[in-house]
């Protein structure tokens, strides 16, 4: 890989990394993977094929970004029987694109962790969200409780493309940390708490 280039994917350098990790003994190994076609709501093969490979050699969950559009979700069944949540592409959090209606369509990923004697359980779900337009720039409503037409219709959206193989929640969420977060969710949906960093 080129010294200019940071961050490259390649395989080699993928294995490298899921090693360091478990000489670290970590518990659970989180995968964020750049992959995918720009605006393109299809998963395409080679996303496919990586994130098997993914998978297979150590990733615990797979989170995918750039399509800039939510893509859907599955679950990976590796060779010695491990079931991996993939999540190709969750959109945009926050964007002022606008191609296409679903460049302001996401979701977030709900991972609840909790360790036993003899491993780590993760539950996985994830939270629609959309970003919209307001007076002031940009908001993000996550799509939960009263919703309108419009909103309801994202919803369904979302909850189509990202598929059922994992719950859609709208549970509360906690976001710790930043006054610009606290802007951009502007909404009594969630509990917000500021602390110094």
């Amino acid at each position: 890989v080129p010294l200019q280039i940071i961050g490259k994917y390649d395989r080699e350098r993928f294995l490298s990394l899921i090693s360091e990790a478990k000489s670290e003994h970590s518990d659970y190994i989180i995968v964020y993977a750049h992959f995918g076609q720009m605006n393109s709501l299809m998963v395409r093969h080679s996303q496919r094929e990586e994130a098997e490979f993914m998978a297979n050699n150590g990733a615990d969950i797979i989170i995918g970004s750039h399509p800039h559009t939510p893509q859907r979700m599955d679950i990976i069944t590796t060779a010695d029987g491990k079931e991996v949540p993939c999540f190709y592409s969750l959109g945009n959090l926050f964007s002022s694109m606008s191609e296409m209606r679903e460049n302001r369509e996401t979701a977030i990923v709900s991972l609840s962790l909790s360790k036993t004697e003899s491993a780590v359980r993760a539950k996985a779900s994830y939270i629609p969200v959309l970003c919209k337009d307001t007076d002031e720039g940009y908001s993000l409503r996550v799509l939960n409780g009263a919703l309108t037409a419009d909103e309801q219709e994202t919803y369904e959206r979302i909850k189509r493309c990202i598929g059922s193989k994992l719950p859609c929640t709208d549970r509360k969420f906690l976001l710790q940390g930043s006054a610009i977060l606290r802007k951009l969710f502007s909404s009594e949906r969630f509990y917000y708490y500021d602390t110094a960093l």
